[in-house]
């Protein structure tokens, strides 16, 4: 998945397009950002996009338009590109300001696809790990090393009070085996 947003733009015969690319966990993240990219661009004739919102392999989480382009001529050469990049939660966005000159559907078709193509070169991509739930109950005197442990491995947590202290925790596989070794030395142990 992309490590952060990043922009781009090149120009065909006069048409500005601008390419940008996004990470979205999901379908439902990609409607807001097109309104976002809508709002900051609203003079453009055209906000075409493609995502991979999920795995790169999960066809479930595929979109693309053409946003007033001809048919064919933009979302799917864009998602085309995406599919061979083999980056999944991403979306790009590729804006175009026409230019007076027309560039049939196989120069949009490449107008498009080459858009994307610059963007995509511009990304850095992180790896996306699945995070799995576990939980840890402590006496209240553990609560600040635990706590401190957390937030030094990045973990997602929240905690709940009663007689002890109970965290309920979101890990990644390499969270969970530094939280472990941590927690061996206070005789402690996670609870699936």
């Amino acid at each position: 998945m992309p490590s952060e947003n990043v922009e781009t733009e090149i120009v065909i015969q006069k048409s500005r397009f601008i390419a940008q690319c996004f990470r979205v966990d999901d379908r439902d993240a990609v409607n807001g950002v097109l309104e976002k990219v809508r709002a900051k661009y609203p003079k453009a004739g055209h906000h075409c996009y493609a995502c991979i919102a999920g795995a790169p392999t999960d066809s479930q989480a595929y979109g693309f338009s053409d946003d007033g382009e001809p048919n064919g001529t933009a979302g799917k050469p864009m998602l085309n590109v995406l599919m061979h990049s083999g980056v999944g939660c991403i979306l790009v966005v590729v804006t175009r300001y026409f230019g007076g000159i027309k560039l049939g559907t196989g120069g949009l078709v490449r107008a498009y696809t080459d858009a994307t193509n610059e963007v995509l070169g511009k990304v850095e991509t992180v790896l996306r790990e699945e995070k799995t739930e576990a939980s840890l109950t402590v006496g209240y005197s553990m609560e600040p090393l635990i706590r401190s442990y957390l937030e030094k491995l990045l973990i997602e947590f929240s905690v709940a009070y009663s007689h002890e202290v109970a965290f309920a925790l979101r890990l990644t596989a390499g969270q969970k085996e530094e939280l472990s070794t941590l927690l061996v030395e206070n005789n402690l142990r996670l609870q699936p």
